[in-house]
């Protein structure tokens, strides 16, 4: 048998009351992004808790943080946008060139994808004046315009059937459509009550669905772009959807809420069939991001950044959890092993710690930035299986890892350059 290596790549950065953009990738991977560079993993291995080194990418062609990725569905091409407004296209194989860089606008590319020909790409965003785009991946050269909106465009999608078009949702409770190319704006839609953090075309173009601060979820006819009709809310459903994503047959939708459900709704029937508990229902537990990666399979990303599977029954839209992988976000710059226990800890400079046991990873947070985790020497022979955290805090954490909490603190009066 192979022996399996532990990886610890970082997690979706996510931010409160924001979309996490963790989208599916060619080859049932997961691509997301963290810091300035753009990660992807196959999901496989992960659900199998057997990833290894080359089950990991990070492409590492930004150097401002990045706000989104998406891949082409060969497999060949990515693009990934920053907070600068800068658009990047990159090679998905081989030694991964950058093939082309474009300022889009002076603010934060908040939603980007690919038209199925790969010949496109629609962005979107927070400019001053222009905020949303179609380009042609290989010269930047814009193919008509994407407006209607008088704030932030929160999310765009391409209908990949001709003839072609462009849905676009934003932060003034707008849905925009667009016919073309050349692309102009035709008609937009008010019956969202808040922001409108996603929006989707349905894998064979005949919607494209919305969804919202308002906890609605809104089919559109994916040709002239006119309203179909609206989900029936569950009773007591509340809360923010921030992302939604189609099966791939088109017949189901599923939904990230800030209520801590996971939610597949079928399109026939207008009503959700399923949803799912997430976590304990905590803050970190609010789901922010989603993405159906295969037929059977869904992945999402928690305000903690914790990833989550679920398996859902194509047939019915039934959904039960699969599990999940959480770590840290941001870079790691502390990795710790337990000589006695064998149990790794790991911290980054976000300020959470990983404690990697035999049959789970627990976290704990500190709030600064983790400096040193100090473990006996393996030569250590005392009953004590502690270890010790010092953190940007100018603090001294006293840490079990069998337990994976954080202990008693000691105030250091300096900052600490070293320890051992």
């Amino acid at each position: 048998m192979a022996k399996v290596v532990k990886t610890f790549p970082p997690l979706p950065a996510t931010e409160r009351g924001q979309t996490c953009h963790i989208n599916a990738a060619q080859g049932g991977r997961i691509i997301y992004c963290n810091g300035s560079n753009v990660i992807w993993r196959a999901v496989g291995p992960m659900l199998a808790n057997e990833e290894k080194p080359e089950d990991v990418f990070t492409w590492k062609g930004h150097t401002r943080k990045t706000t989104v990725a998406a891949m082409t569905t060969n497999g060949q091409w990515c693009c990934s946008g920053d907070v600068t407004g800068e658009l990047r296209v990159w090679g998905a194989k081989g030694d991964n060139i950058e093939k082309g860089k474009y300022r889009l606008w002076d603010g934060p590319i908040k939603d980007a994808g690919w038209s199925s020909d790969h010949g496109r790409i629609v962005a979107s965003g927070d400019g001053k004046e222009v905020r949303a785009a179609a380009l042609i991946w290989d010269t930047g050269a814009k193919t008509g315009e994407v407006g209607g909106h008088s704030k932030c465009v929160s999310s765009i999608s391409f209908r990949n059937q001709r003839p072609f078009r462009v849905a676009t949702g934003g932060e003034d409770f707008l849905v925009g459509f667009h016919e073309g190319p050349p692309f102009k704006f035709t008609k937009s839609n008010n019956d969202h009550t808040n922001f409108v953090n996603c929006v989707r075309f349905s894998p064979d173009g005949e919607f494209f669905a919305t969804c919202g601060s308002d906890s609605l979820l809104q089919l559109f006819a994916g040709k002239e772009g006119d309203k179909i009709k609206e989900m029936a809310k569950p009773d007591g459903m509340s809360g923010s959807l921030f992302q939604l994503t189609w099966s791939p047959d088109s017949k189901f939708i599923a939904t990230a809420g800030g209520d801590k459900k996971f939610r597949v709704w079928s399109v026939e029937a207008g009503a959700q069939v399923s949803e799912v508990a997430v976590g304990d229902g905590s803050l970190d537990c609010m789901l922010l991001g989603v993405s159906w990666v295969e037929a059977d399979k869904v992945v999402g990303v928690t305000f903690d950044g914790t990833i989550m599977f679920w398996k859902v029954d194509p047939a019915s839209g039934q959904a039960e959890s699969a599990g999940s992988q959480t770590g840290t976000q941001g870079p790691l710059t502390s990795v710790a092993v337990c000589p006695k226990t064998n149990v790794i800890v790991q911290g980054s400079s976000e300020g959470n710690l990983a404690v990697h046991l035999p049959a789970a990873t627990q976290q704990a947070k500190i709030g600064k930035s983790v400096q040193h985790i100090i473990a006996h020497s393996p030569g250590y022979g005392g009953p004590d299986d502690s270890m010790w955290v010092i953190s940007l805090d100018d603090n001294v954490r006293k840490l079990t890892p069998e337990s994976g909490i954080a202990g008693p603190v000691v105030k250091v009066p300096e900052k600490s350059l070293g320890a051992g």
